[in-house]
């Protein structure tokens, strides 16, 4: 009976030596967990130390890390925040590049419409040749070439209603209609050019207003970017810990 007796209390005290010993260890392990930036296993899981609950989670200030550890709520509200401003900033500073590009490209664009329309007004266009010397006549830029043929359809008119025979009468509409066309022909011309280049003008001035806007005082590439710098330090402040 006292050997059962000896060998009970021989178990219980072991018992009592391994519960100790298990409470030993497991304390220092919840204390670790109530510490952010320590280790956790199980991603979502949360505990609490005090009155700070820490959810198991990574880096929220990291694209890449996969390391799971203790986060406090502020961290994690920080960390969403972040993503949002850094994704607005990106977005922004896209949308910037897009916009320069644009400008770069439209300059392109009005450099070359104003060269062609420059050209078409410093070219000689033939308006006719003089009957009496046989010289030809030109003028200069198609403002004044329209102009001038304009004044040639007035002066055949004059010569048509004139004309009393039938070869007359179809000569000078014949010439009529070949100068209408042609003032047709360089008015088009005209028109493309002018339109080329006041298209371009005004793409540019949208442009550079929009470049204004995104990159003036309060502006929003500006904004973007000082939204970040401000979540930034927010992000570190509260994630300083093991982060």
């Amino acid at each position: 009976m006292k050997n059962t007796t000896k060998k009970f209390l021989g178990f219980a005290l072991a018992a009592t030596l391994l519960t100790a010993t298990a409470a030993t260890v497991v304390a220092p392990a919840q204390a670790a967990a109530g510490k952010q930036g320590t280790a956790c296993s199980v991603a979502g899981a949360k505990t609490k130390s005090g009155a700070t609950t820490y959810t198991c989670g990574t880096n929220p200030a990291s694209a890449t890390s996969t390391k799971l550890i203790w986060l406090t709520s502020n961290c994690i509200n920080q960390g969403s925040a972040y993503k949002v401003a850094l994704s607005a900033s990106t977005t922004s500073s896209s949308v910037l590049s897009q916009v320069q590009s644009a400008i770069t490209s439209n300059q392109s664009e009005l450099t070359n419409a104003q060269a062609a329309l420059d050209a078409a007004n410093s070219k000689q266009y033939f308006i006719n040749t003089d009957q009496a010397t046989k010289t030809k006549i030109y003028a200069t830029g198609l403002a004044a070439a329209i102009t001038a043929l304009q004044a040639k359809v007035a002066a055949d008119q004059t010569a048509l209603a004139a004309a009393t025979s039938t070869a007359d009468k179809t000569a000078w509409q014949s010439a009529i209609t070949q100068r209408n066309s042609l003032i047709g022909i360089l008015t088009h011309e005209q028109n493309i050019l002018t339109n080329a280049v006041k298209n371009a003008q005004a793409n540019l001035a949208t442009l550079n207003s929009q470049l204004t806007t995104l990159t003036g005082a309060g502006g929003g590439n500006a904004t973007a970017k000082a939204t970040l710098a401000a979540s930034t330090k927010a992000l570190a402040a509260a994630c300083k810990a093991g982060l």
